[in-house]
């Protein structure tokens, strides 16, 4: 996503598309596939308006560029209620340790109080919205270890870079997909899913991805017990809650490639996971605000005897993704072709304390204690 901050009038819009058909051979993907992701097919034709440039202009557009747009805003909407389960799943992270701390005995139920002063602090970082939310178990957290609390803090601050880089490379595979370039594309990515990869360059890919590092250990940490950092166990003892979303064993990957990265295949490794584990539509490591009303109840359950935890089951969204694998030759740099889609700069926050508040209002009593 570049740094454009307003768009120009539909009709100036208009003015800059050129119809002028391009001479070069067709090299569109199949119309049949273009319009499984929602995209409208047209001859090859140069595009001028600001859209996906590092093609458009170039190479040619193969879809109207009405169609490529729209199919971007309509995934950077998705990506905004991310970031939202993506903030709700960090209050779990507060509720969770506490209810482990409370099942090793470290404290009872009965010192719990509603106290607010300890993240007070963060209401400058994230707008108010945090202080909205009352959480009897936030009297706790804070006594937990200084590096639970840190991983806590870490989490919070990465989820706005990671759902940028998300969005970015979502909208350079939109761009990709629909222009005349000659690229090497490959579908049926999955065991028959039908969703279009693309070939990307490992290094820039991977580099990117990993601004997702910290959503990913806290996951790891809250479904198996595992820090992809820490090799000591953050609530002392192992355990299975996964959702499905990622599995024991790729965070035990991701967990052994950072603690050898001084070698290069480790960085290899390290990358092809992260990249294998990209699908547009379905950030594993985020569970829905359905998956997570399951653990919320499930943290109620502290005091009662012979309760087991039953996760609702990870989904990928209604949306066709793209999913990623890297190019053994002229691997994309999918996260520059993003940057240059012609899509506004998001930060994917929630700006108004009111309208959190409506939202915060209708699940609090369910996702929090």
């Amino acid at each position: 996503m570049n740094l454009i901050r307003t768009f120009l009038p539909v009709a100036v819009l208009a003015l800059a598309v050129q119809a002028q058909t391009v001479n070069t051979p067709n090299t569109c993907m199949g119309s049949q596939i273009l319009t499984a992701y929602s995209l409208a097919p047209q001859s090859p034709s140069i595009v001028n308006n600001g859209t996906c440039t590092y093609y458009f202009q170039q190479n040619g557009a193969c879809v109207t560029p009405w169609s490529v747009i729209s199919a971007m805003n309509r995934h950077n909407i998705w990506l905004a209620y991310k970031a939202l389960d993506a903030q709700q799943y960090g209050m779990q992270y507060v509720n969770q340790t506490a209810y482990f701390m409370i099942a090793n005995g470290v404290i009872t139920n009965a010192t719990l109080t509603a106290d607010r002063s300890w993240y007070n602090y963060l209401e400058m970082t994230w707008l108010g919205w945090w202080g909205l939310v009352t959480n009897q178990y936030t009297s706790i957290f804070k006594r937990a270890q200084t590096w639970i609390r840190k991983v806590f803090m870490g989490y919070m601050d990465h989820i706005v870079p990671c759902i940028q880089t998300w969005g970015n490379l979502t909208n350079g595979a939109y761009c990709l997909s629909s222009s005349a370039h000659s690229f090497p594309f490959r579908t049926d990515m999955g065991a028959g899913t039908g969703d279009l990869g693309l070939g990307v360059d490992r290094l820039s890919t991977g580099q990117a991805l990993a601004s997702c590092e910290r959503l990913i250990d806290v996951y790891c940490q809250m479904n198996y017990g595992i820090s992809i950092y820490n090799d000591s166990l953050p609530f002392n003892q192992t355990f299975d809650w996964s959702d499905g979303g990622l599995s024991n064993a790729t965070c035990m990957t991701i967990k052994n490639n950072l603690k050898c990265n001084a070698t290069s295949n480790c960085m290899i490794n390290l990358y092809e996971t992260y990249i294998n584990l990209f699908e547009s539509h379905f950030i594993r490591f985020i569970p829905s605000n359905q998956t997570q009303k399951s653990l919320g109840n499930f943290l109620l359950t502290i005091n009662r005897t012979g309760v087991a935890f039953t996760p609702t089951p990870a989904a990928a969204s209604s949306g066709k993704s793209f999913r990623l694998y890297t190019s053994t030759d002229s691997g994309v740099n999918l996260m520059n072709v993003g940057e240059q889609s012609g899509q506004p700069d998001r930060d994917y926050v929630i700006n108004s304390a009111g309208v959190v508040a409506a939202i915060v209002a209708g699940v609090v009593s369910v996702l929090f204690v």
